[in-house]
């Protein structure tokens, strides 16, 4: 068990050269840096989100936008088959009634 201890007794008497003034700069300045990093990085995230969520947002919109233009247009498809089959009923009938006109 003295094996385990020794490393920790070892690390606990290293004494530092450099002075504490020295140390306490470099570490705020560290943390200052990783903060500043990060703060970065956080807004960075929250704008590609925000973007993420704006893209989906219009994809939504447009992908209606478009069942709506093809619903529409085979609304025009069907209203434009049944008047060419009147069309188609009116011209037979006028047809046959100049025919029996000229017979008679």
């Amino acid at each position: 068990m003295e094996t385990s201890t020794a490393p920790q007794a070892v690390a606990e008497k290293v004494a530092y050269k450099s002075p504490k003034h020295a140390q306490v700069w470099f570490l705020r300045r560290s943390r200052d840096l990783w903060k500043a990093k990060h703060q970065t990085l956080k807004a960075q995230s929250k704008r590609l989100h925000n973007r993420v969520a704006d893209v989906t947002k219009s994809r939504e919109l447009w992908q209606s936008k478009t069942e709506d233009a093809q619903r529409r247009a085979l609304d025009a498809e069907r209203s434009l088959e049944q008047l060419q089959q009147r069309h188609d009923l009116l011209l037979a009938q006028l047809q046959q009634l100049q025919l029996k006109k000229g017979e008679a």
